[in-house]
């Protein structure tokens, strides 16, 4: 065995022991009936139509707010086309699920599929950087939501910890190339104002 199997190797051993820590050892029967509440689709896009309707509802939307609303939506759009149809498909990594008959499944997963990356995890990732420089108020709640979605795809038993961090570095990805994105609409609206004026 050469020495690339054996790290490969010792890091799938260490993240199958985190995933049963987190999703066995901390499991709590009342905690797992909110996480099961709260981890289906149906709610996560409840809270963000809500989120929106509160972003709509001010009397006053800035240039850079519009831009990070468009930008937001095609990111989470792509990021979610790109892992469902090219990433997992070319991984092929099982759910812990579907490899641990002692997993506690809590997510509601429409269909069993592929776990590695995690879509949930990276398209959070690229939310709270998209809106981290803007929104300094908000920073203490997407740091709080950031690490909540880390570690609910583990404790759901959807994911294992290597699959969010896969996640994470997709959607860091991502980040890198709708922020380039948006620093030329942003410079390219401050130049349409500064000539209008």
């Amino acid at each position: 065995m050469n020495f690339i199997s054996v790290i490969k190797e010792k890091i799938v051993s260490i993240d199958i022991v985190l995933l049963k820590f987190i999703n066995i050892t901390l499991y709590n029967e009342y905690f797992a009936k909110f996480i099961k509440f709260i981890s289906n689709d149906i709610f996560l896009i409840i809270i963000i139509f809500a989120g929106l309707f509160f972003f709509f509802y001010k009397k006053k939307i800035t240039y850079r707010e519009k831009i990070n609303l468009l930008l937001f939506l095609w990111g989470i759009i792509i990021i979610n086309i790109t892992n469902t149809f090219f990433l997992k498909p070319y991984f092929k990594r099982p759910r812990p699920s579907a490899v641990f008959p002692d997993i506690n499944l809590l997510a509601h997963l429409k269909k069993l599929g592929y776990a590695f990356p995690s879509t949930h995890s990276a398209m959070f990732t690229f939310i709270v950087l998209l809106l981290w420089k803007d929104y300094d108020a908000l920073r203490p709640f997407l740091l709080f939501l950031l690490f909540s979605v880390y570690f609910f795809c583990i404790y759901t038993g959807g994911h294992y910890p290597l699959d969010v961090l896969g996640g994470i570095i997709t959607g860091w990805l991502f980040f890198l190339i709708f922020d380039k994105i948006k620093f030329f609409l942003i410079k390219k609206g401050e130049n349409k104002i500064e000539k209008g004026n």
